[in-house]
């Protein structure tokens, strides 16, 4: 993690890096780490990039991932 306890998981998922994300979930990158700043986990982090940005499918398709993988919700 960084010094803010974003772990890459996180910083790929808030980039909407989904080939990243895909890549780190196969690695078994662990879904339920938030950051320590806000508490926010990727799945959090996941839904706002679905609602708010721009690009909603690609939130979607972030969402999607880690629910495939255990991110509790």
């Amino acid at each position: 993690p960084d010094k803010y306890g974003a772990t890459p998981l996180w910083m790929a998922t808030y980039r909407g890096h989904v080939a990243i994300v895909k890549a780190l979930l196969a690695a078994k990158a662990d879904p339920s780490v938030p950051d320590s700043r806000g508490g926010n986990s990727p799945l959090y982090v996941a839904a706002s990039r679905a609602v708010f940005y721009p690009s909603p499918d690609e939130g979607i398709q972030l969402l999607v991932q880690l629910l495939l993988h255990g991110a509790p919700n």
